[in-house]
Formats: C-alpha cells, sequence, structure tokens
C-alpha cells in the first residue's frame, strides 16, 4: 500500500513540475503605453484577447504608494495568455527612469506572454508537436493590434518606460 501512495505521489509531483516553465513555442512581447492609456492597457487588451476568443481575466493591486501592479491572465483556443507591468527593481538610472527608493511596476511597460494552453497540467509539449508555432502567431496578431491602437510593441524589454520618469515623484 505504501508502494502504491508514493508512486501516485511521484506521479502527480512530475506532473506538477512538468507544468513548470513554458514549451518551446512561448512567444514574449513588451509593449511601451502612451501616457494616456497606461492605466487601461490590461483593459485593451482583453477586448483584442476576447475578439480571438479568449477569456481574459483582470487583476490590479495597489501598494502604499500609489503604485499599481495590474495582470490580465485569459485563455481559450488552446492558448495561454498572461500579462503584466514590468516590474522593475528601483535601482534602474535615475536620469532615464527617475528615482525610486524601492521596487515597483513600470507604469508604462509590459510584459506579455501567449503559449499553449495546456501550462496547468504540463502538457504544453505535446500540444506544440500539434500546434507547432500557434503562440508565436498569436502574440503577432496581438502585436499588430496593439500597434494599430497606439501602442509601441518590441520584442525586447527597454529599461523602463517614459511614463516611470515621469511618475517617479509619488516615491519621494
Amino acid at each position: 500500500m505504501k508502494n502504491w501512495k508514493a508512486f501516485v505521489f511521484l506521479l502527480l509531483s512530475g506532473v506538477a513540475l512538468a507544468a513548470c516553465g513554458n514549451s518551446k513555442d512561448a512567444a514574449t512581447i513588451y509593449v511601451l503605453t502612451p501616457p494616456r492609456k497606461a492605466f487601461r492597457f490590461t483593459q485593451d487588451l482583453a477586448v483584442i484577447a476576447k475578439r480571438h476568443g479568449l477569456d481574459p481575466n483582470l487583476g490590479k493591486s495597489t501598494d502604499d504608494k500609489g503604485f499599481t501592479y495590474r495582470v490580465i491572465e485569459a485563455n481559450g483556443r488552446w492558448l495561454h495568455l498572461w500579462g503584466t507591468n514590468m516590474p522593475l527593481s528601483g535601482n534602474e538610472s535615475p536620469g532615464v527612469c527617475g528615482h525610486y527608493t524601492g521596487s515597483h511596476p513600470d507604469p508604462g511597460q509590459y510584459i506579455v506572454t501567449v503559449d499553449h494552453g495546456l501550462v496547468r497540467i504540463g502538457f504544453n509539449h505535446i500540444l506544440a508537436l500539434i500546434a507547432s508555432g500557434r503562440p508565436r502567431q498569436f502574440a503577432s496578431e496581438i502585436g499588430k493590434e496593439l500597434s494599430a491602437d497606439g501602442y509601441t510593441v518590441r520584442n525586447s524589454p527597454g529599461l523602463c518606460s517614459p511614463l516611470s520618469k515621469t511618475r517617479a515623484s509619488r516615491d519621494r
């Protein structure tokens, strides 16, 4: 009986560990927001996700200094989308990013990752064999739509957004 329980435990642990990380098809884009659209980026991304058949969920949390961490997660059509403000350490160049006394979310730069939709049960690598390239294709489509809406879409992160320097005065 003990061996059976140990086997089941190891099997379930293996599935959980296999779910960690992304498949080789995962795609990440970085988005700089215009100052007037920074507060509604996740809402705009949710509209795009819905248009493509995903079911988005939005969340946000504001710390005691007034910095808001925004997040979006959307699932559907065998895809998983996750996005959030870029976290900054507070040690970035004050001349570029503004002076901060600690870590904080960048109010104007977001990271968006798209992967296969079986991330939670650890079968992304199997789905990647069936629908190879779909997350990258979807991330490209999202990027084009965001660009058309006035956002700057990049393949690599910036040190920080211009909005970070503007909002730095809140941290003093």
